[in-house]
């Protein structure tokens, strides 16, 4: 679909940013085969462990015990 495209097509973003994203909202989704396609794809990106670390903390935060720091 055109939406797919542009999405999936460097732009503002580029392809290594979009992974992350699309990894981030996996996570949130608790769908493991978002998570195993998109760590594909980001190891195929030469994502540093930092990068990956920095997403996924992003993923899981704010936690409902834990409120937003502002």
């Amino acid at each position: 679909s055109s939406m797919a495209s542009a999405a999936s097509t460097p732009n503002a973003l580029n392809e290594k940013t979009k992974e992350l994203i699309a990894l981030a909202l996996g996570v949130a989704a608790h769908c493991d085969g978002c998570i195993g396609f998109h760590v594909k794809a980001l190891h195929r990106l030469n994502t540093t462990e930092e990068e990956l670390t920095e997403a996924l903390g992003m993923a899981i935060w704010p936690r409902p015990e834990e409120p937003p720091i502002l």
